[in-house]
């Protein structure tokens, strides 16, 4: 255990108003001093392995998850009424517009051992602004493949 003194200093102005009803400012300092026992533990640095808890059931929703994209490739029309489902016929139209740079970004993510959703969002988002679209057109297009695939709709 360690005894520290810390001393915050902090610098203002005061407004003191006078009873002639004169206002005046003035420098302003607060100190604070506050003794502060700690203590100071080595941890270990973060694995993959501390998350692997429950291997068997994150290997289903992986297997779910990897279905759902292979399914978002192989049917456009599929997708594209999701889409509209889940975010409206503007974004649905955009789906349609991009589906090959949307199906050429995900076919990477099959080889992945697992699927994030955000990895989803930014590979859809990075395809659809080298495509040419538009930064709100990228995000909405990629937010609602998205939630089709998290809720695995198909």
């Amino acid at each position: 255990m360690k005894n520290i003194k810390n001393m915050i200093v902090v610098g203002g102005l005061c407004l003191s108003i006078a009873c002639s009803a004169v206002f005046t400012l003035s420098p302003m300092t607060v100190y604070a001093i506050n003794t502060i026992e700690y203590e100071t533990e080595y941890m270990e640095p973060i694995e993959e392995s501390d998350y692997l808890v429950n291997q068997n059931s994150r290997n289903i929703f992986t297997k779910i998850a990897k279905k759902a994209v292979k399914k978002a490739i192989n049917n456009k029309a599929r997708l594209v009424n999701f889409a509209e489902k889940v975010a409206g016929k503007t974004v649905a139209k955009n789906v349609n517009k991009f589906f090959t740079p949307i199906t050429r970004a995900l076919k990477p993510l099959l080889k992945w051992s697992e699927i994030p959703g955000q990895a989803v969002y930014d590979a859809i988002f990075r395809a659809i602004i080298n495509a040419g679209g538009s930064r709100s057109v990228a995000a909405n297009v990629a937010n609602a493949v998205r939630e089709v695939l998290g809720w695995t709709l198909f």
